[in-house]
């Protein structure tokens, strides 16, 4: 699976009062609760809430390396830390939140991870 360059590529997120223009390689992960997807950095920015799915997200920025982890969680693969190989299906991000994959997307999400490891993107 090849992504493209995320160098210095901007998304911007539309909040309330105003919309904000980040860089794609910043975002650690996206978390969702119904129609409001959470973006969360790597960097010292706080999260930013905006009325958008996930599924949204995920279209746009698959081809950048995004991956969906669960249901409710769309993952930096450049921002994964560590993959934990014990049963608790957890990542950590860079930054150190730890979050958990889905049974469902585990094999998957490994594999893609591991081929990292051996100098494929």
């Amino acid at each position: 699976m090849v992504f493209i360059a995320q160098s210095d590529l901007q998304i911007a997120l539309k909040e309330k009062n105003r919309t904000s223009l980040v860089f794609i390689k910043d975002i650690s992960h996206i978390q969702s609760s119904s129609y409001i997807s959470t973006v969360y950095f790597t960097n010292e920015n706080p999260p930013i809430s905006v009325a958008k799915l996930l599924k949204k997200f995920e279209q746009e920025l698959a081809q950048y390396g995004f991956l969906r982890i669960s249901r409710s969680l769309l993952v930096n693969k450049k921002n994964i830390a560590m993959l934990h190989n014990n049963n608790t299906r957890k990542i950590t991000m860079i930054g150190g939140n730890e979050l958990v994959i889905s049974s469902r997307n585990y094999r998957k999400i490994t594999s893609i991870i591991k081929k990292q490891d051996h100098g494929h993107s």
